[in-house]
């Protein structure tokens, strides 16, 4: 007969088989389940990256009703340029809110930028807000401030740092004269380039006379010299400034040049004497067949018999039109008593003598140049004497872009026209403009890619200043690799600047650092102080100016920039993989930590209820039976204790895993 329990026995033993299936299944199918969730979030969280940023260039601080330029440049993740991005531009201030208008990439080089106008507000903070729309659409804000006036900002000095400026040898200056030589802007290799070399006195007085350009080393203009094989670039004259100008395209990173001054009628009349012995013996014995004769002019008639077409004239000491082939020169005594003028000749086609202390020059139909000396007649020369020369080493600055603004002095208001160049032809030349304050006012839109005519450009809404264009291929701090124009403006339209406005400029800067080696302060003020008691000519003004303006020291300005968003992005991308990463593995380590302690829970009761109803089963087997039951239960349980040290241990190591490869962000 069954007892009251025997019902109850097998339920039980059902219910204890289930629960220690369900025991010993949950490591084997829990376990890799919460363990791939941890692995594929750890992936996930890996693959988040940041899928957009901005580079903002504004000025800070505006003047209501002026203009002031906005450049907005937007990248991927990848931090690769988005073209044909649009921004609208709108200002803000509290309730106050003013539409600026759209900044477009025109040019398709991942640059939205263009010319904005600040509005009638009273000077405070405002807000520009930037709606930018590339291949995602964002949001962003820049702080600015609209002020009455802006205080003048300067750029900073530039010089070039190139290694090839290390190794200058120009020459120092010479004795008598002092020899200049600089670019009017900046010397680009590549491009055409305008050199004016200054010649004066050692007071810094201007010097006007005849001066020679040499090429020594190098590619310029049509000209290519070595230091065996020089070149002369140009022959002329100073003008009252002391100034010669040299225009040619430079095709050599470094080059060198020598500008000689040459003896000048001034020169000739300043060491020849009438009335010294030698040149009264070289008056006497000069021949007349076609050669000049110098010394007195007592006996002129009677050596002017064969010197046709020669007319004496009464001078102090200059002799002219002894250049190319002159067809009748003047004969001038070096004393300055020229007598017994008049006389005709035959067979000359025209020879100038100039008086020099005991040296006659003279110049023939092939512009060659014969010396008498002490009564003789020299040789052809083959080149002009110079009474002083320097020798100058130049290198191209490192930029691969050149811009010119014309003209050099405009009234405020005028038009300009403004030509921008680079090497390479399918990268975009970027050309800003700065106000007489500084102030970034407008950038031409769109830039410029490749060749194309001058664009116009209206200064308009611009005070009464220097006005600086700068243009580069990278907007991002270009620096050295900057080129620069600049333009002085009026008081007025059609009315430009007095050439007193130009030396100010000049004087403000001298103790600005050059890269022109024994640049001298002093003798740059003397000079100064010379030009502005001279009188000038039109063509000798208009290359002052560009003397003046073109040879100011290099400041540069470059794009302000207000907003930079990459770093922040980064940040807030790495602020978001550290949150979840955390999350994933508190879920890996505390979840699993969770799970190992419920799962050994559950095997210690099963195997403690299983053990029961064995020992119930066993009873009256014998000791040695329920001894052997005993061993087998903590056989089992050791094995299931194991089983559960070597799911921990699997979960650490991926723990550990996971965090080297993904959460270490």
């Amino acid at each position: 007969m069954a007892t009251p329990s025997e019902p109850s026995e097998p339920a039980e033993i059902t219910r204890a088989a289930a629960m220690s299936r369900l025991v010993y299944l949950l490591p084997v199918i829990g376990a890799p389940l919460g363990m791939g969730a941890a692995i594929f979030a750890s992936f996930a969280i890996a693959g988040w990256h940041v899928t957009h940023s901005a580079i903002v260039q504004v000025e800070p601080q505006w003047v209501a009703g002026e203009p002031v330029a906005a450049r907005v440049q937007v990248l991927d993740g990848g931090g690769q340029a988005v073209p044909d991005a649009q921004v609208e531009a709108t200002l803000r201030r509290g309730e106050e809110r003013a539409s600026l208008g759209t900044l477009r990439d025109a040019a398709a080089v991942g640059m939205a930028q263009g010319r904005l106008t600040a509005p009638a507000w009273a000077p405070g903070p405002a807000t520009l807000e930037l709606a930018i729309a590339g291949h995602e659409q964002f949001r962003e804000t820049v702080e600015v401030e609209l002020v009455a006036s802006r205080a003048p900002r300067r750029g900073t000095p530039t010089v070039s740092g190139s290694t090839k400026n290390y190794a200058d040898d120009t020459e120092p200056q010479p004795e008598k004269l002092r020899i200049v030589l600089r670019p009017l802007g900046r010397l680009a290799a590549g491009f055409e380039n305008a050199l004016v070399a200054r010649v004066t006195d050692a007071e810094g007085r201007p010097r006007r006379g005849p001066v020679e350009v040499r090429l020594l080393d190098g590619e310029f203009g049509r000209h290519k010299a070595t230091r065996d094989a020089p070149a002369v670039v140009s022959r002329g004259e100073t003008d009252a400034a002391g100034l010669v100008r040299v225009d040619g395209l430079l095709a050599s990173d470094v080059v060198r040049f020598e500008v000689r001054a040459l003896a000048g009628p001034e020169d000739m009349s300043q060491a020849a004497g009438a009335k010294e012995p030698v040149a009264q013996d070289m008056a006497a014995g000069a021949g007349a067949k076609g050669k000049a004769t110098g010394g007195g002019a007592k006996g002129a008639s009677a050596g002017a018999k064969d010197a046709g077409g020669a007319g004496a004239k009464e001078a102090s000491g200059e002799a002219k039109g002894a250049s190319g082939e002159a067809k009748g020169a003047g004969a001038k005594d070096a004393s300055g008593e020229a007598k017994d003028a008049g006389a005709d000749a035959k067979d000359a086609k025209g020879a100038g003598a100039k008086g020099t202390g005991g040296d006659a020059e003279a110049a023939g139909a092939k512009g060659e140049a014969a010396s008498a000396k002490g009564g003789e007649t020299a040789g052809t020369a083959s080149e002009p004497s110079a009474i002083a020369a320097r020798k100058f080493r130049m290198v191209s600055f490192a930029g691969a872009v050149t811009v010119d603004a014309a003209p050099w002095t405009a009234g405020a208001g005028d038009a300009l026209t403004i030509k921008a160049r680079g090497l390479r032809p399918k990268r975009a030349v970027f050309v800003d403009v700065r106000g007489p304050d500084g102030a970034w006012v407008d950038t031409l839109e769109p830039p410029v890619v490749g060749p194309e005519p001058p664009r116009t450009w209206s200064s308009a809404g611009l005070q009464p200043g220097l006005v600086q264009v700068e243009a580069y291929h990278f907007t991002n701090a270009p620096g050295e690799s900057s080129a620069l124009a600049r333009v002085v403006l009026g008081p007025a339209p059609g009315q430009g600047p007095p050439l007193s406005t130009l030396i100010a400029l000049q004087r403000e800067r001298l103790a600005m650092p050059r890269v022109e080696k024994e640049f001298d302060a002093g003798l740059e003020g003397k000079y100064l102080d010379a030009l502005a008691t001279v009188s000038l000519d039109p063509e000798a003004q208009k290359l002052a100016e560009a003397w003046l303006i073109g040879t100011l020291p290099v400041e540069i300005h470059g794009p302000p920039t207000a907003l930079s968003t990459r770093s922040r992005e980064d940040e807030d991308m790495a602020a978001l993989r550290r949150l979840w990463a955390g999350r994933v593995r508190l879920l890996l380590l505390g979840g699993g930590g969770l799970f190992l302690a419920v799962t050994t829970l559950l095997i210690v009761v099963s195997h403690r209820g299983a053990a029961e109803r064995l020992a119930r089963e066993m009873l009256g087997q014998g000791p040695e039976v329920a001894a052997e039951v005993r061993k087998a239960q903590r056989s089992v349980l050791w094995r299931a204790l194991g089983l559960l040290a070597s799911m921990a241990f699997g979960l650490v190591l991926t723990a550990a895993v996971l965090d080297k490869l993904f959460w270490q962000t």
